[in-house]
């Protein structure tokens, strides 16, 4: 008997999207040369052709687009249902066509029929694939999230030599621990190997007190760009596995990612790689024009940071010998596995150092002779200042002192208006104040006119000028107030 779930025909590929309900691209997308028979949808965007009117149209890459108007058909129930084609004018039923839709248990067939006019199209799916930058099991929504292949989204476990299978931890070595490791994915790059143990491993192996081992098998090429679930095991005094632990692996091609979660378990850690250890130190000797060369290369230690260094004496005393690979001490250096570092780089680095150094050393100088130019400069304008400040003024003569009295205040203004004053205009050439020492002074005394009276005087001559005995030359006639006793300001 002929059956549509075994003779059909698939509509389009796998990865094409454009028939989503969620692509909004106007591919300009027409079924009229559309075979009419029974198509099956293989699309990660979806498989089932929508049953909601795709309102505005647009969608599915056409402008009219086509969606189911029923329900769908149970198991090995074939149905007839109308499709319609909703157009941009808000018409959910522009255009309709009647097609049969069969369920075959673990997918869907359908009897399409070619549609006019155009631009109609048939919708199947709804989802778009994940943006750049992330991913998901099949590369579509929903779940995408960060891609742990890219190198922005994972760590690096790098040069960790002591977690292989292959490296046993001794009394005084110091443990992994992944206690302090933060939940993430890791990308691991050891010369022991870039994958995780998948056999079982004892105690003390793996640079660790507690080993972690997967169960199951490394994802290969048919598991590419998809993230697998596993198990791990904690090994154990009595047992390889006294505990299990959930983690993700992710195959990126030509290397895997591994979503680690941080151990609740203080001593435990992951093993990766199951190669030999390198010998301690490969030595090359090469010559070139009678020069001898050392290289030797290095490998980088574990980025774990230990939190003790406890030895494991009482692990030894205690132990009931379930394993016999580790019944017996040996006593095997922390640096005996590890290769000595490089020393090629450190001529460049040495001359780099070097000329820093002095470039700080010729700063410092400019510095320093600045700021001694400020003090020289600050000093020099100190002893400038000191004279004129702690020096006493030079003595005034009596004609600084009236010009000086004449611009600060003219008490001349004041003659005609006070009867305390006694005025003159002019004393006549080689006349002099007769008597002047015999006449006492008296504040009340009634002065004659064009007589003048000092209780004390100077002579003061001009210069070039002969000065007679017993004769006073006044060059600027002064008004002196009798009613004062104190000497006139201009004597003091």
């Amino acid at each position: 008997m002929w059956d549509p779930c075994n003779n059909y025909k698939v509509l389009d590929s796998a990865d094409d999207f454009k028939r989503s309900a969620a692509n909004s691209k106007k591919t300009s997308l027409c079924d009229n040369m559309l075979e009419s028979g029974w198509y099956r949808i293989i699309s990660k965007a979806g498989e089932r052709m929508p049953t909601k009117c795709i309102e505005g149209g647009f969608r599915c890459g056409t402008i009219s687009s086509i969606w189911m108007n029923g329900t769908y058909p149970v198991t090995n129930e074939t149905k007839s249902v109308t499709a319609c084609a909703a157009n941009y004018n808000g018409n959910c039923c522009a255009y309709s066509h009647q097609i049969k839709v069969k369920n075959c248990t673990s997918y869907l067939v359908y009897s399409l029929v070619p549609v006019a006019p155009c631009y109609q199209a048939y919708c199947f799916g709804s989802e778009l694939p994940c943006p750049p930058g992330e991913t998901s099991n099949n590369g579509f929504s929903p779940g995408c999230e960060p891609d742990p292949c890219e190198s922005s989204t994972h760590g690096t476990l790098q040069g960790e030599v002591k977690r292989s299978s292959n490296y046993t931890l001794t009394v005084n070595d110091v443990a992994i621990e992944d206690s302090r490791l933060r939940t993430g994915w890791y990308r691991i790059d050891s010369v022991t190997g870039n994958d995780i143990v998948n056999n079982s491993v004892p105690m003390m192996q793996c640079g660790t007190l507690y080993p972690l081992w997967m169960k199951g098998s490394i994802p290969d090429g048919r598991e590419r760009d998809k993230t697998v679930n596993r198990k791990v095991c904690r090994s154990g005094l009595t047992d390889t596995c006294v505990k299990e632990y959930d983690i993700q692996v992710r195959n990126c091609g030509t290397f895997r990612t591994y979503y680690l979660a941080q151990l609740d378990v203080d001593k435990s850690a992951y093993c990766f790689g199951m190669l030999p250890l390198p010998q301690p130190t490969t030595l090359t000797t090469t010559t070139r024009s009678t020069t001898t060369t050392k290289t030797t290369t290095a490998i980088k230690p574990t980025t774990t940071t230990p939190r003790s260094t406890t030895t494991f004496e009482t692990v030894w005393t205690t132990k009931t010998n379930p394993v016999s690979s580790i019944t017996k001490k040996v006593e095997i250096s922390t640096t005996s596995s590890l290769k000595e570092p490089s020393t090629s780089h450190l001529l460049n680095k040495g001359k780099e150092e070097e000329s820093a150094d002095i470039m700080v050393i010729v700063a410092v100088l400019i510095v320093l002779v600045f700021v001694l130019l400020v003090v020289i400069v600050t000093i020099v304008m100190l002893f400038r200042m000191k004279p004129q400040c702690m020096s006493p003024p030079p003595s005034s003569t009596y004609e600084d002192i009236v010009k000086t009295k004449e611009k600060t205040f003219n008490p001349y203004a004041q003659i005609g208006e006070t009867n305390h004053y006694s005025s003159f205009t002019e004393i006549r050439d080689n006349m002099h104040n007769e008597g002047y020492d015999e006449i006492p002074y008296d504040k009340n005394r009634t002065v004659q006119e064009n007589k003048l009276y000092f209780q004390n005087f100077a002579t003061i001559p001009d210069s070039n000028q002969i000065v007679h005995e017993n004769m006073m030359y006044l060059q600027n006639p002064i008004t002196v107030p009798l009613d004062k006793s104190e000497k006139p300001a201009i004597f003091q």
